[in-house]
């Protein structure tokens, strides 16, 4: 390597590694972040993209794969309740048992007679449900809605 270029890298190496060390210290340090927190963004996550998939796959009539998302959301709130997850002093197994369950329960009745207007009405009341459990944690900022596209690469017609 000529002399010209190892005098210019190793004080500009010298001067980056200076600077990274400097700013890294000024930066402000992020909370780790616990397993219940960890587990809980996850799961709104879950049912977000579950529920929003459930809607077109039951709007188009796809009863099958309609089936397949209830029953995720109903493990994922069974998870939540087996494991006594809680957020923020709110204990949301009880909670989303309480509030969220009958309205899957109702969106898989309906799915298992395949009645459409049944099915719009079941998908409404768990719209309802996440919403009020939102309200119930304090959390009535989240207001989630029916869903009006497919952002997915996934068809949902049968």
């Amino acid at each position: 390597m000529p002399k010209q270029v190892s005098r210019f890298l190793l004080p500009a190496s010298l001067i980056f590694f200076i600077s990274s060390i400097v700013s890294n210290c000024n930066s402000p340090k992020q909370q780790p972040i616990d397993d219940d927190e960890y587990r809980v963004q996850r799961t709104m996550v879950l049912y977000q993209r579950y529920s929003h998939k459930l809607y077109l796959a039951g709007k188009a009539g796809n009863w099958g794969l309609a089936e397949f998302y209830e029953h995720e959301l109903e493990e994922l709130t069974a998870d939540l309740t087996q494991d006594k997850i809680t957020y923020e002093g709110k204990d949301l197994g009880a909670l989303s048992n309480v509030i969220l369950r009958p309205a899957i329960d109702s969106v898989g009745k309906a799915i298992q007679s395949q009645e459409i207007e049944q099915f719009r009405k079941g998908y409404n009341l768990i719209i309802k449900a996440c919403n009020n459990c939102h309200l119930a944690t304090e959390h009535d900022f989240i207001n989630i809605t029916i869903p009006s596209n497919n952002p997915y690469n996934q068809q949902f017609q049968p």
